[in-house]
Order: C-alpha cells, then sequence, then structure tokens
C-alpha cells in the first residue's frame, strides 16, 4: 500500500515537472527568500529546485559565459572584438578583477549554494512526514538526486576554469562548499580532491535519483549519466564512460537528429536528440545577454567561425547550412544553429550526439571499434554523408567540431588531447608566436580577488595574475 502512495505521489510530482516546462519555469516564486531549511511543502520544494536550474541560465554561467569560453580558444571559432565582449579573455589580458572572471565564479557558486540548501533539507521538516514518511522520503530524495548532480556539474565546471590541472602551478581545483554555512570560508581543494567530490556527488545522485527518464528540462537517472560520461572522458576512465553510455544507449529514448529536422530542430526545444535541457522561455529569457546573441550576426556578432573550420565538412554535410556567411563582411556566423538571438530558447546542455561521440572516442581507447563505427554513423547518415568502414580517434576528434561546433566544448576537448592552443585575432587570423602549450599558467583563469584578497583568506589564488604573490 505505502508504495502504491509513494508512486502516485511522484507521478503526481511529474505532472507539475511537465507544467513547469509550459510556464517556461516562471513560477509566482522560487522561495529562494528564505531558506530550503524552512520549507515545509513538496510543493515548495519543487519550486525551489526550479531556482537551483534557473541560477544555472543567467547570462554568467550556462547562459553564455561558459559556453563561450569553451570555444573562443579553439581551432573552431574566435573573438571578433565587436560590442568589446569577451576581448579581454581571448587575449588572455585578464586579472583578478575582470567582470567575466568574477560573475562567472559569483554564477558558479550561487549555483552550489541553492544545490546544498536541497540536499540539506530534512525529511522531517515536510508537514506530510507525519502522515506517510516513506512517500515524503522518496519525494525529498529526488529533489536532492538532481541538486547532488547539479553541485557534481559546478565543481566540474569550476575545475576545469579554475583549476590547474593545465597549469605550471601546484594541485589546486575547486574550493568546495558542502554545508548552508555561507560565512564560512575554505581553502580551495587539491584537483584529486576535487574529482572525488565529483564523483561522490554522481554517486548520490543515482542512489537518491526516483525518476528514470521524465522530462529533459529536470535531471533524471538517464540524463545524469549522460552528464556523467561527459566528466569521465574529461578524467580519461573509458571504461567508465562505456559502462554509462551503454546504459544511456540502450534505454532506446532518444535518437540523432535527421538531416531534415537538423535546421528546425535549433529553432524549437526539447527535440528527439535532447537528453538534458535548461528550460528558458519568452517571458524568462536572458535577452540580449544570451548566448545566441553573441554568436549571431543580427545581435552582437561577438564570436565567429574561422574560415579553415569549413574543411572539416564535406561538401554535402547538411551542418554547413549552420554556418552563416555575413554578405558584407564575407565573415560565417551560426546564425542558423544559434537563432533564436533574443534568449527564449532552453539551452541544450547534453544532445545524444555527444553522448554518441562520447561513446565511440572511449570505445577506441580499450572498447570495441565496432561500437565506435555504429556510433559515428549514426551521426554522419543523419547529416547527409555516406556511412563510414573504419574509424580513428582522429575522425571522432573531426567528428566534435562538425557536430559541436558552437556548444562549449573545443576549448576542453584541445585541452585534454594534449593539443596546442591556437591564437585568433579579432580578424580571425593565426597567430602561432601567441598559441599555448600545455602547460601554461594562463590556462587557467584567476580566482577573483574578492576571494583571495580578504583578511586571513586562505582561498589560494592562481599564477600568472595579479593577486599572485
Amino acid at each position: 500500500m505505502k508504495k502504491s502512495i509513494i508512486n502516485i505521489l511522484i507521478t503526481g510530482l511529474l505532472i507539475l515537472i511537465l507544467g513547469s516546462c509550459s510556464r517556461d519555469f516562471v513560477e509566482t516564486k522560487f522561495y529562494q527568500d528564505k531558506k530550503a531549511g524552512q520549507i515545509t511543502s513538496l510543493a515548495e520544494l519543487h519550486s525551489f529546485m526550479s531556482g537551483v536550474y534557473v541560477q544555472m541560465r543567467v547570462p554568467a554561467y550556462y547562459g553564455a559565459n561558459f559556453l563561450a569560453f569553451g570555444e573562443m580558444h579553439s581551432d573552431g571559432m574566435f573573438v571578433t572584438g565587436k560590442g568589446g565582449h569577451y576581448v579581454g579573455v581571448a587575449s588572455y589580458s585578464m586579472n583578478s578583477n575582470t567582470s567575466n572572471v568574477v560573475k562567472t565564479w559569483d554564477a558558479m557558486y550561487q549555483t552550489v549554494r541553492l544545490a546544498n540548501e536541497v540536499i540539506n533539507v530534512k525529511n522531517e521538516q515536510f508537514s506530510d512526514y507525519s502522515k506517510d514518511p516513506q512517500a515524503v522520503i522518496a519525494a525529498v530524495n529526488n529533489y536532492k538526486a538532481q541538486a547532488y548532480a547539479v553541485r557534481a556539474q559546478v565543481f566540474f565546471d569550476v575545475l576545469r576554469l579554475y583549476g590547474q590541472k593545465y597549469t605550471n602551478a601546484s594541485n589546486w581545483g575547486a574550493v568546495l562548499p558542502l554545508t548552508v554555512d555561507t560565512d564560512r570560508k575554505q581553502a580551495r581543494a587539491t584537483i584529486a580532491e576535487t574529482q572525488a567530490q565529483i564523483e561522490k556527488d554522481f554517486k548520490n545522485a543515482l542512489e537518491f535519483i526516483k525518476d528514470v527518464n521524465g522530462s529533459p528540462i529536470r535531471l533524471n537517472e538517464t540524463s545524469i549519466k549522460a552528464l556523467m560520461t561527459r566528466y569521465y572522458l574529461y578524467k580519461k576512465d573509458y571504461a567508465k564512460v562505456r559502462q554509462l553510455a551503454n546504459d544511456v544507449i540502450g534505454k532506446k529514448v532518444y535518437s540523432v537528429l535527421t538531416a531534415n529536422n537538423l535546421l528546425k530542430a535549433y529553432k524549437t526545444d526539447l527535440n528527439e536528440d535532447s537528453i538534458f535541457e535548461i528550460a528558458v522561455g519568452v517571458q524568462s529569457s536572458n535577452g540580449t545577454s544570451s548566448y545566441d546573441s553573441y554568436l549571431n550576426s543580427d545581435a552582437y556578432a561577438s564570436i565567429g567561425v574561422l574560415n579553415s573550420t569549413l574543411d572539416f565538412y564535406e561538401p554535402q554535410d547538411i551542418r554547413l547550412k549552420l554556418i552563416y556567411k555575413h554578405p558584407k563582411t564575407g565573415r560565417l556566423y551560426l546564425d542558423n544553429k544559434f537563432p533564436r538571438h533574443t534568449g527564449e530558447g532552453n539551452i541544450k546542455m547534453m544532445r545524444y550526439e555527444e553522448l554518441l561521440l562520447n561513446a565511440a572516442e572511449a570505445e577506441l581507447n580499450g572498447g570495441s571499434s565496432a561500437k565506435a563505427m555504429d556510433y559515428y554513423n549514426q551521426i554522419r547518415k543523419n547529416r547527409g554523408l555516406a556511412s563510414s568502414s573504419k574509424v580513428t580517434l582522429e575522425d571522432i576528434k573531426k567528428e566534435r567540431m562538425r557536430e559541436l561546433l558552437g556548444e562549449g566544448f573545443r576549448f576542453w576537448d584541445l585541452l585534454r588531447w594534449n593539443a596546442v592552443i591556437p591564437y585568433y585575432d579579432q580578424r580571425g587570423d593565426r597567430i602561432e608566436s601567441r598559441d599555448k602549450q600545455i602547460p601554461d599558467n594562463l590556462l587557467a583563469f584567476p580566482i577573483p580577488s574578492g576571494e583571495t584578497n580578504v583578511k586571513n583568506s586562505p582561498v589560494q589564488p592562481n599564477p600568472g595574475y595579479d593577486n599572485f604573490k
């Protein structure tokens, strides 16, 4: 009987979740004017968790900055200088007070703070607990699972952006606040400690989650596993990537966008390849501060496509239609991949195509070359291309460029492949003398001075910047 009640409650919560998509995540309130520990109803906790996702989509994080950082130091895109956006980041001229540095750090740790609120709620604080504790525990755990997965993703992002893995420095990773004590300052963890916490959070997420598939705008068991493949690929734990990817692919929930649907899919949300999206909508869009605005020639046109990127594509590749050549300047932009430059489109956090490419790369590193070829060809045949009879790691690297262009991956890919980080000026011309070789201190962002310059601050700065002493 109790199991039936739990299932009914979770089903009801899923209805709320799906309904929130149609409301564009614009709820009357997200209850973030109070601590999650003061919340007494599951409906309020649902809204509070919605607020965690909303924080992830702010312009300083996944709404623009973090995706842009993953493209501007790559062999596919460059900063044009238009509007002055991202010029300091692109030219490696940041300091500890640079706006992008400070705002992105703050946005990330605000997301962590909100996730911690959900993670640390007590089952007993909810009004229905005395009536049916098992049902409440099951529902609360489902929200905690989402919060654990979000926190893991944020710590992973902090590690990549501010951590010292690819520098000449020591071994510092992220600051790892795990409680709701916002006044306590703590030192940065090591890279190994940061990775251990990320993995622990992902593990807890899978243990607590009740929703197996569900809506793509809320993390569920399948989308959490998909996100984990990205992390473990970065860590080069290819066996773990294979295991997780096999679980997701085996569910047969998602499919590669077809050639006929490709252009249309970037104008819509929740397509057949959507594993996880952050819901946005017209009423709560980032407007001209959205990522699409920076990539679209009808808006800021701050980030363009390099002419040499076209060489990665075969002439009949449908993805060439995503790239727009400006008739006056001749510059290339991703207008047709990021067409909604007023920012109302959902943020596509994980697509099935990325998962297949993660899996293919992992299979080529100790797994099955036949599986890798199958995953590779699933994408090719849906892009107007002939199937390939073989696939190499170099093929996968090029395919990641073609398929994931503009989605915020290429810089991180080049780093984990130990490749040269090319430097392009605002005309899109290569200046090899300014390329970066791993290790280099400037491959990590500076730690904001507001964290390091406080009296008795335990937060260690990154070398190569103004606040390092």
